[in-house]
């Protein structure tokens, strides 16, 4: 069944693969950036690469927000969380035991306690891509006030989602130390205000789609000229701060710009592709969560063995990664997706009278 046939929005799907993709690119080029020449083009090439695709978290953050408030249909509260907590809460909740068990049992890097375990879920930094879910998680929580926000007039309330963001992403901790001196919080990447614009952007945009998709197609030149010029100025600033050390202190506001502007540009492009979208395509979207919450699996295993096979030649092992990560996890999480229906359908559902 196509994604149109099946009653999603098809550029919404073409989105979610966008975003799945770009993760998986970030952290499959992971050992390459943190072992070639810093001086050389391949690293050039896989830092531009790279940064490009950190706008995936934020434009996640942008579609939840859009799907929020999309339909004009609202269950009832207490439906809609528990909904969440099916769908996201309890399979990271499964993950995260994963993965401690591959660290305590397999690597022995860490001792098995019930208080780690929840540490590590509540802080979310087990693994490099948790964090998101626990700002997802946030969000869902105040699932009545973002709905409530998205009614205001976004010319009113995104300016000063901006000013809250830039706040929380740059002075959280000065904030933080003018109640509570000498205090120092050190997880503000992962409170939901550090990304309020982006998700209140997803609301506004969701509650009016139609003017959202005509504002798209009507500024499309001046967004997709001004996106590749935002892109390279945080590329070039980027290569500074990083590669050779240099203080840039307007670094985030910059980042946010990048990542709001490639985010509507990678809308625009999503706009563009087919409306039938093929059926192994469409299971790679309805399995796209668990592929960002195994896909770093995927990658230490892959590693595990390329280094019991003394594999460690930068190209060779970066292409072992990638094929790795872009085919196993899909096709992981596409296997269990059918696989917990057909239990379901034996086992869980009532049988018909």
């Amino acid at each position: 069944m196509s994604t149109a046939q099946s009653g999603r929005k098809s550029e919404l799907s073409w989105l979610n693969l966008m975003f799945c993709a770009m993760v998986l690119w970030s952290h499959s080029s992971s050992y390459a950036l943190t072992h070639l020449d810093h001086s050389s083009w391949a690293y050039a090439l896989v830092f531009s690469l790279q940064r490009v695709c950190f706008i995936s978290v934020y434009g996640f953050s942008f579609l939840s927000g859009l799907k929020l408030t999309l339909s004009k249909k609202r269950p009832p509260l207490l439906t809609f969380w528990k909904r969440r907590a099916n769908t996201i809460l309890l399979p990271y909740c499964l993950a995260v035991a994963v993965y401690y068990y591959w660290f305590c049992k397999v690597i022995g890097w860490l001792t098995p306690s019930l208080a780690g375990y929840l540490g590590f879920l509540i802080r979310g930094d087990l693994s490099a891509q948790f964090y998101f879910v626990v700002v997802l998680v946030q969000f869902i929580l105040l699932t009545p006030l973002m709905q409530r926000l998205a009614e205001y007039s976004p010319a009113l309330l995104l300016p000063a989602a901006v000013l809250i963001n830039l706040l929380s992403n740059m002075y959280f901790n000065d904030i933080l130390n003018v109640f509570v001196p000498g205090a120092w919080f050190p997880y503000s990447d992962r409170i939901f205000s550090s990304y309020l614009v982006y998700y209140l952007a997803g609301c506004c945009a969701g509650r009016r789609y139609e003017d959202f998709l005509a504002m798209l197609e009507k500024n499309r030149g001046i967004i997709a000229g001004g996106t590749l010029c935002v892109i390279l100025s945080d590329l070039v600033f980027c290569w500074f701060g990083y590669a050779r050390q240099r203080p840039i202190p307007f670094a985030v506001p910059v980042a946010m710009l990048h990542y709001l502007s490639a985010t509507l540009l990678c809308f625009l492009v999503a706009l563009r592709l087919p409306k039938r979208m093929p059926r192994w395509l469409a299971e790679v979207d309805r399995t796209s969560f668990l592929i960002y919450l195994y896909h770093v699996l995927a990658l230490l295993v892959i590693d595990k063995v390329l280094d019991h096979f003394g594999i460690y030649k930068v190209s060779v092992h970066f292409l072992f990664r990638a094929s790795f990560v872009y085919l196993a996890t899909p096709l992981a999480g596409i296997i269990w997706q059918h696989l917990w229906a057909a239990v379901k359908e034996k086992f869980v559902r009532p049988k018909a009278v």
